[in-house]
């Protein structure tokens, strides 16, 4: 246990005792407080001291009481403390040191989380670092994109994923993708796309047109697999080369580029089993670490369509917070505001 956390511990046991008050204590009564023996007892209020936290007046004897006086609120040491293990995504462990504190305190304390999210920028080796943070309640139940439905997961496995069409709701039209162009026969029953050059998965291997054959397949394949429906007008998909794929088709169908923008449609690696909580894509983003605490992704640099301006992007698993949840509904109001802002001047997150 740190050293502050031993005077955090200490001020919750005398909570209505105020700074520069003195309290009249043994050692041997502070080691039991703490749970601790003498000898650490000593070396933990000998660092209390070298912080300038309390004053330690020792009375020699039996019987004699020494004089304890606390310099330093609670509400400040566990509001530096809260900030610090949000900084090192301990996420959990903030949210217990808030459930410990005095209401007004730990009020005061939830309050910092609003600094936390949104976009910020930081300096560090490699140069200024964008990140923006997200809050969310709820975990990732799924990164697959022909399994994932709810917003959260959907908005993640779009940036980590590419589809051959992409579909500009601005303009109402697809637009290229993956693919950088496509035709089909006159009867619209045969659609053949024409692949990028060059574009990189996560893992490092180029693209081919045997991934998309691939990733369809594996669609209509699966007996029990949600987007099978939704594309089981594709008889057939072949490769005629490493860039060119065609898709056969049941029953004519003029608008097959359209169903190729869907989110479902995302592009996978044939040489990868993928993993429904960490895949990987061709996408702007690659995962790096999800866990029950964090999702953190970074900017692919590779990237074929050009690099994303934010270099980071953390959404943090928040448990349940009881007054602190007003606190993060207001935090997410704001990350939405830096995300739109991110989206239309500097080509970024969603």
């Amino acid at each position: 246990m740190e050293v502050t956390e031993h005077y955090i511990q200490l001020r919750l046991i005398f909570p209505h005792v105020h700074e520069e008050e003195e309290v009249e204590i043994t050692m041997g009564v502070l080691a039991t407080h703490l749970c601790c023996t003498m000898r650490n007892m000593n070396l933990i209020m000998n660092k209390f001291l070298d912080n300038g936290w309390v004053r330690w007046s020792p009375q020699r004897g039996r019987g004699k009481k020494s004089i304890l006086v606390f310099r330093l609120s609670l509400q400040e040491v566990a509001g530096e403390w809260f900030e610090r293990l949000l900084h090192n995504n301990k996420i959990e462990e903030a949210y217990a040191l808030a459930a410990s504190l005095p209401f007004l305190i730990r009020e005061n304390v939830m309050h910092r989380l609003q600094s936390q999210f949104g976009l910020r920028s930081d300096q560090s080796a490699r140069g200024r670092v964008d990140t923006l943070r997200i809050p969310q309640e709820t975990s990732f139940e799924t990164l697959d994109p022909t399994q994932a439905v709810v917003w959260g997961d959907v908005g993640i496995v779009a940036e980590v994923f590419d589809r051959l069409v992409r579909y500009n709701a601005e303009r109402d039209v697809c637009e290229p993708g993956l693919a950088m162009a496509w035709e089909s026969n006159p009867e619209g029953t045969e659609w053949t796309f024409y692949l990028h050059k060059g574009v990189l998965f996560h893992h490092g291997r180029v693209l081919e047109a045997e991934d998309v054959q691939y990733t369809f397949e594996r669609i209509l394949s699966s007996v029990d697999n949600p987007c099978k429906a939704l594309f089981g007008s594709i008889q057939m998909v072949k490769t005629f080369d490493d860039l060119t794929v065609r898709f056969v088709l049941k029953a004519p169908n003029f608008m097959f580029p359209d169903l190729m923008s869907s989110i479902n449609a995302s592009i996978l690696p044939r040489d990868v089993k993928i993993n429904p909580l960490h895949p990987i894509g061709t996408g702007p983003y690659r995962l790096v670490r999800n866990d029950p605490n964090i999702l953190v992704l970074e900017v692919f640099s590779s990237y074929f369509r050009g690099r994303a301006f934010i270099d980071r992007v953390e959404v943090w698993q928040l448990p349940e917070a009881g007054r602190g949840e007003s606190v993060i509904r207001q935090s997410c109001f704001q990350t939405v505001t830096h995300m739109r802002y991110s989206m239309k001047y500097k080509a970024g997150f969603l």
